[in-house]
């Protein structure tokens, strides 16, 4: 009887195995928290907008923040949290090959190809 139930148990274990990406916030996800936040700025939005672009927004601030702006890239000086959203939405609106991937790097990415540091 033990043994039924733990041959039970592994094939359970078994079939519930699935592969599963790692990431959490995908560029998808990040495109759509920033056009929410775009349809808020032009008067556009929907009861849901609101929520979505807090979400977006939070998300490009921490990534400004963690990413050293003067050592990864390099933000003139009257740069704002709104100008950073709309620089990378502009990016994932022009890659839609990047929306899989994981919406921190995307942002990264975006931030590093506007705002280059001088060398």
């Amino acid at each position: 009887m033990k043994k039924g139930i733990k041959a039970a148990l592994v094939v359970a274990g078994l079939a519930l195995m699935a592969p599963v990406q790692a990431y959490f916030i995908t560029g998808q996800m990040l495109k759509d928290s920033l056009e929410a936040a775009d349809r808020l700025k032009s008067g556009a939005a929907n009861p849901q907008d609101e929520r979505e672009a807090q979400f977006g927004r939070g998300f490009v601030a921490g990534v400004a923040d963690s990413a050293l702006d003067g050592v990864t890239y390099c933000s003139p000086p009257d740069s704002s949290l709104g100008k950073l959203n709309d620089v990378i939405l502009a990016y994932l609106r022009a890659h839609p090959e990047t929306m899989p991937k994981t919406a921190s790097s995307i942002a990264l990415q975006s931030l590093m190809a506007a705002y280059p540091c001088k060398k």
